[in-house]
Protein backbone atom coordinates (compact mmCIF):
# COMPACT_ATOMS: atom_id res chain seq x y z
CA UNK A 1 0.00 0.00 0.00
CA UNK A 2 1.20 3.53 -0.66
CA UNK A 3 0.13 7.14 -0.35
CA UNK A 4 1.38 10.07 -2.41
CA UNK A 5 3.61 12.49 -0.51
CA UNK A 6 3.03 16.13 -1.21
CA UNK A 7 6.03 17.26 0.83
CA UNK A 8 9.26 16.17 -0.77
CA UNK A 9 12.01 18.01 -2.63
CA UNK A 10 10.53 19.48 -5.84
CA UNK A 11 11.91 18.58 -9.26
CA UNK A 12 13.38 15.36 -7.95
CA UNK A 13 15.29 13.24 -10.47
CA UNK A 14 15.72 9.50 -10.13
CA UNK A 15 19.26 10.01 -8.77
CA UNK A 16 17.97 12.67 -6.33
CA UNK A 17 15.24 10.31 -5.16
CA UNK A 18 17.62 7.40 -4.59
CA UNK A 19 19.95 9.57 -2.50
CA UNK A 20 17.03 11.16 -0.58
CA UNK A 21 15.21 7.88 0.05
CA UNK A 22 18.29 6.18 1.49
CA UNK A 23 18.24 8.81 4.25
CA UNK A 24 14.56 8.25 5.15
CA UNK A 25 13.23 6.08 7.96
CA UNK A 26 10.24 4.96 5.87
CA UNK A 27 10.21 3.29 2.46
CA UNK A 28 9.07 5.27 -0.58
CA UNK A 29 8.44 4.48 -4.22
CA UNK A 30 9.25 6.91 -7.03
CA UNK A 31 6.70 6.83 -9.85
CA UNK A 32 6.85 9.19 -12.83
CA UNK A 33 8.44 11.92 -10.72
CA UNK A 34 6.15 11.52 -7.70
CA UNK A 35 7.07 10.10 -4.30
CA UNK A 36 4.77 7.57 -2.64
CA UNK A 37 5.16 6.43 0.97
CA UNK A 38 4.82 2.69 1.55
CA UNK A 39 2.41 1.40 4.20
CA UNK A 40 1.96 -1.97 5.88
CA UNK A 41 -0.44 -4.70 4.89
CA UNK A 42 -2.54 -7.42 6.48
CA UNK A 43 -1.37 -10.56 8.25
CA UNK A 44 -2.55 -12.64 5.27
CA UNK A 45 -0.56 -10.36 2.96
CA UNK A 46 2.54 -11.00 5.04
CA UNK A 47 1.88 -14.75 5.22
CA UNK A 48 1.48 -15.04 1.45
CA UNK A 49 4.57 -12.94 0.69
CA UNK A 50 6.58 -14.92 3.27
CA UNK A 51 5.39 -18.26 1.89
CA UNK A 52 6.24 -17.24 -1.67
CA UNK A 53 9.64 -15.94 -0.57
CA UNK A 54 10.36 -19.25 1.18
CA UNK A 55 9.21 -21.32 -1.81
CA UNK A 56 11.37 -19.31 -4.21
CA UNK A 57 14.40 -19.53 -1.90
CA UNK A 58 13.93 -23.29 -1.62
CA UNK A 59 13.46 -23.78 -5.38
CA UNK A 60 16.25 -21.40 -6.41
CA UNK A 61 19.00 -22.00 -3.86
CA UNK A 62 20.45 -25.14 -5.51
CA UNK A 63 21.03 -23.10 -8.68
CA UNK A 64 22.49 -20.06 -6.89
CA UNK A 65 19.31 -18.03 -7.28
CA UNK A 66 17.94 -15.76 -4.57
CA UNK A 67 14.57 -14.43 -3.43
CA UNK A 68 14.03 -11.07 -1.75
CA UNK A 69 11.05 -9.76 0.17
CA UNK A 70 9.87 -6.12 0.34
CA UNK A 71 13.16 -4.43 1.23
CA UNK A 72 15.00 -4.22 -2.08
CA UNK A 73 14.28 -1.75 -4.82
CA UNK A 74 13.58 -2.63 -8.45
CA UNK A 75 14.11 -0.04 -11.18
CA UNK A 76 11.62 -0.10 -14.05
CA UNK A 77 10.94 2.57 -16.68
CA UNK A 78 12.62 5.26 -14.59
CA UNK A 79 10.53 4.34 -11.54
CA UNK A 80 11.53 2.76 -8.24
CA UNK A 81 9.37 0.04 -6.69
CA UNK A 82 9.54 -2.27 -3.69
CA UNK A 83 7.91 -5.49 -4.94
CA UNK A 84 6.45 -7.82 -2.33
CA UNK A 85 8.73 -10.61 -3.59
CA UNK A 86 11.46 -10.64 -6.24
CA UNK A 87 13.63 -13.48 -7.52
CA UNK A 88 16.87 -13.45 -9.49
CA UNK A 89 19.64 -15.78 -10.57
CA UNK A 90 22.04 -12.90 -11.30
CA UNK A 91 24.85 -12.28 -8.80
CA UNK A 92 24.02 -9.43 -6.41
CA UNK A 93 26.22 -6.88 -4.68
CA UNK A 94 25.32 -7.39 -1.03
CA UNK A 95 25.81 -3.69 -0.28
CA UNK A 96 23.32 -2.48 -2.88
CA UNK A 97 19.65 -1.79 -2.15
CA UNK A 98 18.72 -2.17 -5.83
CA UNK A 99 18.09 -5.66 -7.22
CA UNK A 100 19.88 -6.27 -10.50
CA UNK A 101 18.19 -8.35 -13.18
CA UNK A 102 15.04 -9.62 -11.45
CA UNK A 103 13.68 -12.76 -13.13
CA UNK A 104 10.36 -12.92 -11.28
CA UNK A 105 8.38 -10.24 -9.48
CA UNK A 106 5.28 -10.92 -7.39
CA UNK A 107 2.81 -8.49 -5.91
CA UNK A 108 0.28 -9.61 -3.29
CA UNK A 109 -2.91 -7.77 -4.15
CA UNK A 110 -4.94 -5.66 -1.75
CA UNK A 111 -8.00 -3.50 -2.47
CA UNK A 112 -5.93 -0.32 -2.25
CA UNK A 113 -3.10 -1.50 -4.55
CA UNK A 114 -4.67 -3.93 -7.01
CA UNK A 115 -5.37 -1.31 -9.68
CA UNK A 116 -1.80 0.02 -9.53
CA UNK A 117 -0.27 -3.48 -9.47
CA UNK A 118 -2.33 -4.64 -12.46
CA UNK A 119 -1.86 -1.56 -14.60
CA UNK A 120 0.93 0.90 -13.82
CA UNK A 121 3.42 -1.49 -12.21
CA UNK A 122 2.76 -4.18 -14.81
CA UNK A 123 3.33 -1.66 -17.62
CA UNK A 124 6.63 -0.59 -16.05
CA UNK A 125 7.81 -4.09 -15.09
CA UNK A 126 7.46 -5.24 -18.72
CA UNK A 127 10.40 -2.95 -19.56
CA UNK A 128 12.78 -5.05 -17.42
CA UNK A 129 14.70 -7.17 -19.94
CA UNK A 130 15.55 -9.92 -17.44
CA UNK A 131 11.97 -10.38 -16.21
CA UNK A 132 10.52 -13.80 -17.10
CA UNK A 133 7.42 -13.82 -14.88
CA UNK A 134 5.08 -11.43 -13.08
CA UNK A 135 2.69 -12.87 -10.49
CA UNK A 136 -0.38 -11.14 -9.07
CA UNK A 137 -1.37 -13.04 -5.95
CA UNK A 138 -4.86 -12.70 -4.46
CA UNK A 139 -5.30 -12.49 -0.67
CA UNK A 140 -8.97 -13.41 -0.41
CA UNK A 141 -8.88 -16.65 -2.42
CA UNK A 142 -6.21 -19.06 -3.70
CA UNK A 143 -5.73 -17.43 -7.10
CA UNK A 144 -2.67 -16.20 -8.95
CA UNK A 145 -2.66 -14.35 -12.26
CA UNK A 146 0.65 -15.07 -13.97
CA UNK A 147 2.27 -13.35 -16.91
CA UNK A 148 5.06 -15.52 -18.34
CA UNK A 149 7.43 -14.20 -21.00
CA UNK A 150 7.85 -16.31 -24.13
CA UNK A 151 10.36 -14.55 -26.36
CA UNK A 152 8.99 -11.06 -26.91
CA UNK A 153 5.43 -11.97 -25.88
CA UNK A 154 3.77 -12.23 -22.49
CA UNK A 155 1.41 -15.17 -21.98
CA UNK A 156 -1.32 -14.88 -19.33
CA UNK A 157 -2.39 -17.85 -17.27
CA UNK A 158 -4.68 -17.94 -14.24
CA UNK A 159 -4.13 -20.47 -11.44
CA UNK A 160 -7.13 -21.25 -9.20
CA UNK A 161 -7.43 -23.43 -6.13
CA UNK A 162 -5.04 -25.00 -3.68
CA UNK A 163 -4.33 -27.90 -6.08
CA UNK A 164 -2.97 -25.59 -8.81
CA UNK A 165 0.76 -25.36 -9.50
CA UNK A 166 2.47 -22.37 -11.16
CA UNK A 167 5.15 -23.56 -13.57
CA UNK A 168 7.75 -21.13 -14.89
CA UNK A 169 9.85 -23.44 -17.11
CA UNK A 170 12.42 -20.82 -18.11
CA UNK A 171 13.27 -20.34 -14.42
CA UNK A 172 12.92 -24.00 -13.46
CA UNK A 173 10.23 -23.11 -10.92
CA UNK A 174 7.22 -25.11 -9.82
CA UNK A 175 5.17 -23.33 -7.13
CA UNK A 176 2.15 -25.12 -5.61
CA UNK A 177 -0.58 -22.73 -4.48
CA UNK A 178 -1.00 -24.92 -1.40
CA UNK A 179 2.49 -23.74 -0.34
CA UNK A 180 1.81 -20.08 -1.14
CA UNK A 181 -1.41 -20.08 0.89
CA UNK A 182 -0.16 -22.13 3.87
CA UNK A 183 -1.78 -20.79 7.11
CA UNK A 184 -3.77 -18.13 5.19
CA UNK A 185 -7.24 -17.57 6.59
CA UNK A 186 -10.00 -16.94 4.06
CA UNK A 187 -13.40 -15.37 4.82
CA UNK A 188 -14.96 -18.30 2.97
CA UNK A 189 -13.25 -21.67 2.57
CA UNK A 190 -11.84 -22.16 -0.96
CA UNK A 191 -13.83 -24.41 -3.26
Amino acid sequence: MSAKLDEYPPSMTLADFLAWEREQLDRHEFVTGEVWMMHGGTINHSRIAGNLHFSLRTEGAPRGCEAFQENVKVLAAGCVYYPDVAFTCAPQDGRSDILDAPSLIAEVLSPSTEHVDRLRKWQHYQTIGSLAAYLLVQQDAPRVDAFIRRGEEWIYKGFDGLDAVIDVPDLGLSLPLSDLYRCVLFDEPPA
